[in-house]
């Protein structure tokens, strides 16, 4: 339950005048986090930045830069490889150990917009793998909505504009969170027409009573919604941003006194700027970017036949085709055609393999070439070690911030809770390491009775060589089933079958006693 008090009831000069300025931290690190952005976005993305990621070639003009820019190819690495983490670490569903049944709806919808709790981790950690930064608030409708309970909102990078931190009884406190948002402004003259337009939520941790300007006991959470004005008839001065509302969140008719915000990183959560994960493959891929669009550059015009002449009538044009033929009385005339010759472009293609190479060894190990051969098993799992590493970090911290966010939510709804909730994301990435081999030595241990055929179908299972859903009883069932089959089929094909397998049983037997006496008879004489 929230307490409200409308704009129009509110003002704040001061802060809504600077409510848009954003961190020193922020600043350093904005340009890094667009063109992370815009290479995981994609070539149009990349592409419609023109010039910031790929200049102009000399005495290019308009239509020649964007034929240049056309003709280059944008190499997605990027996204496929956050694609690729993603899938290894959603291949199970993410858990939430002591989730009472009363906030189960969490699990449906953890957005209040009808995102699953699974999709809103995935929003999570995908985002943290590629901007190396994400956030999650907890909130609560506003008193008098048809449905009070607890949502969860994901922020991007981008839109954590600003904070701030103080030590407060031995601790570090969030005391203020500003956050970009974008909110749709119907136009009331036409049904159709919604206006995109920027606002700001303020999240702050009063110490002095608003009213009576005393000092409080306990820090009281606030939360503040600055808007810009959309539309030209607004009456408020248009010079800046106005307060839209100003919100007292309380549980159970007491505000909090914590700010229930936490940053998500990959290495900790906090709001210290780490480095993104997939920061050195962006420098690659856009400088695999640049180095293809030379390449397919000089290929256009090595490729494109150009001929050239000497000692020709002069003439405006000469047209070339099967129907078109050149003459000239000049005894020493030559007509011949522009042939490429040398390693130029030979260069830039090894460049493009070296920078496709250099992104496998970063990380994406779909874009290796295969005219080398596969790799070895054991030589993929140590290239692996790395990024398993560094992906187990991030499942973690992302793990610890979910698991923040849903205790804060699970709180806000319940007026007592007994023990704490747990999220768990997947940490079983091996079982895409399982190889051939590994399958064999299994095998063989299962054979030998040195496991279990439970342990032999959960290494299968984890090693995506079994089908998900399916339990070791339930596999051994099937496979008695089709031996039944079988057996049944081959009966109906040879009236003789069961005879066959009791002779075929006997000889056996017969084979291993004969084997016994021969190495008695060994003994003996020995």
């Amino acid at each position: 339950m929230n307490m409200a008090t409308k704009a129009e009831e509110v003002s704040d000069p001061g802060l809504s005048a600077s409510v848009a300025s954003t961190h020193p931290d922020y600043d350093e690190n904005i340009e890094v986090w667009q063109r992370c952005r815009d290479v995981i976005d994609g070539s149009d993305a990349v592409k419609g930045k023109g010039e910031l990621y790929l200049p102009k070639l000399p005495g290019h003009d308009t239509q020649a830069y964007l034929d240049y820019k056309m003709r280059a190819m944008f190499y997605g690495a990027v996204k496929r490889t956050i694609k690729g983490m993603s899938g290894m670490v959603f291949m199970i569903p993410p858990t939430v150990e002591n989730l009472p049944d009363d906030v189960k709806y969490l699990l449906k919808d953890a957005t209040f917009t009808g995102t699953p709790f699974a999709g809103f981790c995935k929003q999570v950690f995908g985002e943290v793998v590629g901007m190396g930064r994400s956030g999650i608030l907890v909130d609560m409708p506003k008193v008098g909505a048809a449905e009070q309970r607890p949502y969860m909102i994901h922020y991007s990078a981008e839109q954590i504009l600003n904070w701030r931190e103080e030590r407060r009884n031995g601790r570090m406190v969030t005391t203020l969170v500003v956050l970009s948002e974008i909110y749709e402004d119907p136009d009331p003259d036409d049904l159709y027409v919604m206006a995109q337009c920027d606002q700001y939520r303020v999240l702050d941790l009063m110490t002095v009573d608003e009213i009576t300007g005393e000092p409080l006991l306990t820090p009281i959470y606030r939360m503040r919604i600055y808007r810009t004005f959309a539309r030209a008839d607004t009456t408020v001065d248009k010079s800046g941003y106005f307060l839209y509302d100003s919100i007292i969140p309380v549980k159970n008719g007491a505000p909090l006194d914590f700010i229930p915000f936490v940053p998500v990183g990959p290495e900790e959560n906090s709001f210290r700027i780490q480095q993104s994960p997939i920061l050195d493959m962006v420098e690659v891929v856009l400088s695999h970017f640049r180095t293809s669009a030379d390449l397919e550059n000089g290929r256009h015009w090595c490729g494109t036949p150009q001929p050239w002449l000497a000692g020709f009538p002069d003439k405006p044009t000469y047209q070339i085709g099967g129907d078109q033929i050149w003459t000239t009385s000049e005894p020493t005339a030559k007509a011949e055609m522009l042939e490429f010759r040398g390693t130029g472009l030979g260069a830039l293609e090894k460049a493009l393999d070296e920078k496709e190479q250099k992104l496998a060894v970063l990380g994406m190990r779909l874009l290796e070439t295969q005219r080398k051969g596969q790799e070895q098993p054991e030589a993929l799992r140590l290239r692996m070690m790395g990024d398993v590493s560094t992906l187990a970090g991030i499942v973690q911290t992302v793990s610890q911030a979910l698991t923040k966010a849903v205790n804060w939510a699970v709180n806000w709804a319940l007026a007592s809770l007994s023990g704490d909730l747990e999220v768990t994301l997947n940490k079983d990435y091996d079982e895409m390491l399982l190889t051939a081999q590994d399958i064999q030595v299994l095998t063989m241990l299962w054979q030998s009775e040195g496991i279990s055929y439970k342990t032999l179908y959960s290494n299968l299972q984890r090693g995506k060589m079994a089908r998900e859903g399916v339990d070791s009883q339930g596999e051994f069932d099937e496979i008695q089933t089709e031996r039944e089959e079988k057996e049944k089929l081959a009966r109906e094909l040879n009236p003789n079958y069961d005879e066959m397998r009791a002779a075929a049983a006997i000889a056996a037997q017969r084979g291993r006693g004969d084997q016994g006496g021969d190495q008695g008879g060994d003994q003996s004489q020995e």
